[in-house]
């Protein structure tokens, strides 16, 4: 039996192993050549057979391993074992050893591990490492260009349709600047890796867009950044274009309410910038009224109807949003229009109620929005966008992943001998980990921090309006009295307005709205505005 065991061993490399186990096992039992041959013809098959009846050589890159393994030459038998769990499926043991074998692999199969460390951290399910060594690979083109490099990177490609939508990779900026010097690089995985980068790059967006397979998650994110940086630019002939190309058909595709809704608020805008009134208000009043958004749709709407000279259906909007419904609601752009609406009817009472109410309930806003923004993680309670759950996804994968190899460090005590810790690479994984931890959760603050910014610039621009019907009021109310015309209830207006403090302040130089009040010209000759130009 011993001599039967030994065979196997001997066969499964092709080769009699080097000074190793089995050289102590033959020098301590007795044994001559002619019988050791003789058992060696005989069980040649069997043994080999038994060896290699438990290999999972079921993808390229195991089948080329074992390929170039047995014809390497001779080995230590530590290295042939380590081969041995490799290709029997043997994973987690297999990788316990990278460490060891760093050591022992001889230069001509040193490849090998490069290889066998990218390969078993994909078979663990350590998806961020899995991308981080292949990356690293990448800058070795001797590797990557070997047999088993290519051969690697066919697998790799296999992977890359959704390893990044659903794993929540993390890309640092020196990999995507490996990423994007690799020569030939328009292989699956640098297709979806260059789409992952390409989230928020406008127009730059759009090669990745059409390289995507309909129905992949990040073709909506993709076709939303191309086509809101072509309307930026005024180019809506072009947006309109991507949008019915590539947009409406993944929309009809994932079913997914919010994301109609979105497309309806988004459509509606393109038409407002357009001049086409009558189509933007059609699409403002489709985004249903449980979509996150609908308020927003309904304050757009308002500024619509106000440019449209639609009064009544303007009150009625109005009237509807102030409800106690939606007295919870960041709706700034209700006092604004309101007050506009009320100084074309010359109601300079209510343009003074409407200066009061607005500051009573942005007041509050206000300093909530200012806290938000300090804080070191603010929260965001309301629907999370795309960009908010992915910065979510990507904490969580990542602290899942370092949980995960601390774990295997634990294992990995016990697996060389003699036990002296944790493995080496295990420890280094958790570092590399730690950095991209590091990197994700400065990331989410900014996501969370967005949506407060956007509200903070938001308010600002609504103060600043305000400002304006204010200015616009006391040149009207100045001149009508300098006409000595009778005011009715406008008269107390006056003193109100001229000692009224602006309470709002915020540091913000840029206009995130159209700014419709700002177009709005007095008319000395009229003792109202009778016509908005807006």
């Amino acid at each position: 039996m011993r001599h039967l065991l030994v065979t196997g061993l001997i066969l499964a490399s092709s080769n009699a192993f080097a000074i190793g186990g089995a050289d102590v096992l033959l020098n301590n039992v007795s044994t001559d050549d002619a019988s050791t041959e003789k058992a060696i013809v005989v069980n040649d098959r069997t043994a080999e057979s038994t060896v290699f009846e438990g290999f999972k050589l079921n993808d390229p890159v195991m089948v080329q391993m074992f390929t170039e393994w047995r014809t390497a030459g001779k080995l230590d038998y530590e290295v042939n074992s380590w081969y041995m769990k490799l290709l029997q499926g043997k994973y987690e043991q297999a990788a316990h050893l990278l460490s060891v074998m760093n050591d022992k692999m001889p230069s001509e199969l040193y490849t090998h591990m490069k290889v066998s460390e990218v390969y078993l951290y994909h078979k663990l399910g350590l998806n961020q490492r899995f991308f981080d060594t292949w990356v690293d690979l990448l800058k070795d083109k001797k590797a990557v260009q070997s047999r088993i490099g290519m051969t690697l990177w066919q697998y790799v490609d296999q992977q890359a349709p959704g390893f990044f939508s659903k794993n929540g990779i993390q890309i640092s900026e020196a990999q995507a600047e490996t990423i994007r010097t690799v020569e030939n690089a328009n292989t699956p995985f640098f297709v979806y890796a260059n789409a992952a980068l390409a989230l928020r790059s406008g127009r730059n967006a759009y090669q990745s867009l059409i390289s995507l397979p309909s129905g992949h998650p990040f073709k909506i994110p993709l076709a939303q950044t191309v086509i809101l940086d072509l309307a930026r630019n005024n180019e809506l002939g072009n947006a309109g274009k991507v949008l019915k190309k590539y947009l409406e058909p993944e929309i009809e595709k994932v079913n997914d309410p919010y994301v109609l809704g979105e497309y309806y608020l988004n459509l509606a805008r393109f038409l407002y910038q357009a001049g086409a009134m009558e189509a933007a208000e059609s699409y403002y009043m489709k985004v249903p009224n449980k979509h996150p958004k609908f308020t927003e749709a309904r304050a757009e709407l308002m500024w619509s109807y106000l440019r449209t000279g639609k009064t009544a259906d303007l009150r009625g909007q109005v009237a509807s949003l102030k409800t106690e419904l939606f007295s919870d609601y960041f709706i700034p752009e209700i006092y604004v229009v309101r007050s506009i609406s009320n100084l074309k009817l010359c109601q300079y009472g209510e343009v003074e109620k409407d200066f009061q109410n607005f500051i009573t309930a942005n007041k509050k806003w206000a300093k909530i929005i200012q806290d938000k923004i300090k804080e070191d993680e603010p929260k965001w309670s309301e629907h999370k966008d795309f960009f908010l759950k992915l910065a979510d996804q990507k904490v969580a994968a990542i602290e899942q992943e370092m949980k995960k190899i601390e774990d295997l460090g634990k294992k990995s005590i016990k697996a060389a001998l003699p036990a002296v810790g944790v493995q080496p690479h295990w420890s280094k994984n958790n570092k590399e980990l730690a950095f991209h931890l590091q990197e994700v959760k400065k990331q989410r603050i900014v996501e969370y921090k967005r949506p407060w910014i956007n509200r903070e610039r938001i308010l600002a621009e609504a103060i600043k309006k305000m400002k304006f019907v204010k200015i616009e009021t006391m040149s009207q109310i100045r001149d009508l009295t300098r006409k000595n015309i009778t005011l009715g209830t406008g008269n107390t207006a006056s003193d109100p307005l001229a000692k009224a403090n602006d309470r709002l302040v915020f540091p913000y130089d840029g206009v995130f709205w159209p700014d419709e009040v700002l177009n709005l010209k007095a008319k000395a000759q009229s003792l109202c505005l009778e016509k908005a130009s807006l």
